[in-house]
């Protein structure tokens, strides 16, 4: 009835609402942090293993967060929207190169930048709408996510697997999650910044999307760190002109021989030499 709906809203105007200006500025807080101690610890290594990118990525995607946690109307919202969407799809295109750089695989540039400049577009002519723009993105964005998945999925490196496994995970279901919530998005033709109860379904999305921040940088600097350990212990035990297994190598090989023996309780006697008589 009319009265029972009545109560329905007054019991919601009294329920808490989480507005996504406050939600953008969390994630703003979060990657640009990030960004901050990516940068602080750059080094020269950082061209070949993709960390480079990665960092730009991240400094490129605190941009965006930032643009969407400010508020704009009119004239304002267009230029707004513009700004935050190039910046992220900016940033999307460079940690798919990061990734591709860190597992050896090339990049085709004109299909990035066809991506960058439609998602612009898109951003500018939704202007406010951020659900529309949000729909536009979710289906551009997702077919990036699986193939960061599948890279590095299929070619993991033997010091590394683990937290590829993790990433490309996270990766996977971020390319689900999107395109899934563009749908949802089109069915309903929400455009509104404020989580009221009717738009509560969005809140554990945007809870993933602060757990994907976190694993998938964490996770790419741990790879490039587990990398760049197993080269550093590869050069100590590789002769530089030769190539070949050094002393400490050999040193190494004997000290796993002699605790696996001491593990298993057995050790290999030297053989016995045949002597003939003469």
């Amino acid at each position: 009835s009319t009265e029972n709906r009545r109560l329905a809203a007054s019991r919601h105007s009294r329920l808490p609402r989480l507005d996504l200006h406050t939600l953008f500025l969390g994630q703003t807080c979060l990657l640009a942090a990030t960004a901050a101690m990516l940068w602080v610890s750059r080094s020269d290594a950082d061209r070949g293993n993709g960390m480079q990118m990665w960092r730009y990525a991240v400094t490129s995607q605190a941009f965006a967060y930032l643009v969407l946690a400010l508020r704009a109307s009119g004239p304002a919202a267009i230029v707004a929207g513009l700004l935050a969407n190039f910046a992220g799809a900016l940033g999307v295109a460079l940690f798919f190169v990061a990734i591709r750089r860190f597992v050896g695989r090339t990049v085709d540039r004109r299909l990035l930048g066809a991506m960058v400049v439609a998602v612009t577009i898109a951003g500018a002519v939704t202007g406010e709408h951020v659900a529309w723009a949000a729909i536009f993105n979710g289906f551009a964005y997702a077919g990036y996510e699986w193939l960061n998945a599948l890279a590095l999925w299929r070619d993991p490196r033997a010091e590394a697997r683990r937290v590829q496994r993790v990433v490309a995970l996270t990766y996977l279901c971020m390319g689900i999650v999107l395109p899934l919530r563009a749908v949802a998005l089109l069915r309903s033709g929400e455009s509104g910044l404020v989580l009221d109860p009717a738009n509560a379904w969005q809140v554990p999305i945007y809870v993933f999307g602060f757990v994907y921040l976190v694993v998938t940088s964490l996770g790419f600097v741990l790879m490039c760190k587990t990398r760049a350990e197993a080269e550093v212990r590869l050069q100590a035990r590789t002769d530089d002109l030769t190539g070949l297994p050094n002393r400490r190598a050999l040193d190494e090989e004997i000290g796993h021989a002699l605790a696996h023996a001491r593990h298993t309780g057995r050790r290999r006697r030297p053989a016995r030499i045949a002597t003939h008589p003469s």
